[in-house]
């Protein structure tokens, strides 16, 4: 996980927010998280105030990828159509994007962009293989995100974490840190309603859903 704190002075920003030490300790934080899922739709964007165990969702939203760069993202997937170059140049332009995409939230929620802590950012998936490829006797498991955090962090001025799905898999799991949260609620909930299952296994699930977004 990697932690890119807005060190320059270009952006005014206060000093005590881009300490991570500061933060740690604090009660309550104000935090932004990016997210983008494989499918290159956009960007779900959401505010979140967490105190001690109550998180309250402050403000949320999707912010469309233009056709033109979602067609790029796509391509950078692709064995066939990606190059080093360009995913190193899309790296920089989509951490510009999320880094707008955090400012343009907080302008239309009417929320301070120097009241937000911390961003999570989990970038761009552009290539998972959780299941590895062998190199010498070893199967290493690698996955790749795009969308520069230092670049969201020198834009913003806030502190941006980063890397959590190669995280997750450096610890041995599948780059999906939050899956076993919400396999282990959901199967607390299903054991509950053992008798209604079958009869009801669509509201079931959606109910499923449901209490892992109130839980998250």
């Amino acid at each position: 996980m990697r932690i890119n704190k807005k060190t320059d002075s270009s952006t005014p920003i206060r000093s005590a927010r881009n300490d991570i030490l500061y933060v740690a300790h604090k009660s309550k934080m104000r935090i932004a998280g990016l997210m983008s899922g494989t499918s290159a739709d956009g960007i779900d964007v959401a505010i979140i105030d967490i105190d001690n165990e109550k998180v309250s969702v402050r403000a949320f939203d999707t912010f469309a990828y233009s056709a033109e760069l979602r067609r790029v993202i796509l391509q950078l997937c692709s064995n066939q159509s990606g190059s080093v170059a360009d995913v190193c140049h899309f790296n920089f332009v989509i951490g510009e994007v999320f880094a707008e995409s955090v400012r343009k939230l907080c302008k239309k929620s009417g929320i301070g962009l120097n009241s937000i802590d911390l961003i999570g950012s989990h970038g761009q998936t552009i290539f998972h293989n959780p299941k590895g490829t062998r190199f010498g006797k070893n199967i290493i498991c690698s996955t790749l995100q795009i969308g520069e955090p230092s670049i969201i962090a020198h834009r913003t001025g806030i502190t941006t974490i980063a890397d959590f799905r190669p995280r997750d898999m450096a610890a041995g799991g599948q780059g999906a840190p939050l899956v076993p949260f919400a396999d282990y609620f959901c199967s607390v909930i299903s054991i509950a309603i053992e008798p209604f299952r079958i009869s009801a296994a669509l509201p079931m699930s959606l109910t499923c859903l449901r209490a892992v977004k109130r839980k998250i």
